[in-house]
């Protein structure tokens, strides 16, 4: 279960959210990040997940590994009920809600891309440049 997070974190490091999640991995190899970069995707992985569970109305999700040049790219897709992405702003989020993670990955030069519709899912994209 922890193949995604392990070829970026390294083995043994296992998300367990007690919810079917596909994973598809498309990295051939392991990717070269800062480590403080980790941390944030990690987190930022652990955190879209219990999203999902907490505000889909389902316990399934998808997440994708890619590379794409010297970027690594995740991206997290559920079919569940959406959101209204105008209702992400800074007065609404605290802690490592959604519009502190975008935050953080500006900081770390990737970005955040969030599609949402109520009633049509969710699907967030993730880039973090790859140490060359």
């Amino acid at each position: 279960m922890g193949n995604y997070i392990s070829l970026i974190l390294g083995p043994n490091q296992i998300l367990d959210h007690n919810a079917d999640i596909e994973y598809i991995n498309n990295l051939d190899d392991p990717v070269r990040l800062i480590e403080a970069n980790k941390i944030i995707i990690y987190r930022a992985v652990n955190e879209l997940i219990i999203n999902v569970i907490k505000h889909s109305g389902l316990k399934e999700a998808k997440i994708e590994l890619l590379k794409n040049n010297n970027t690594i790219l995740i991206k997290i897709q559920d079919h569940g009920s959406g959101f209204e992405i105008n209702t992400i702003n800074k007065s609404d989020f605290c802690g490592f809600g959604l519009y502190s993670l975008s935050e953080r990955f500006k900081n770390m030069r990737g970005e955040i891309i969030i599609n949402s519709e109520p009633g049509k899912g969710t699907k967030i994209v993730m880039s973090v440049p790859i140490e060359i």
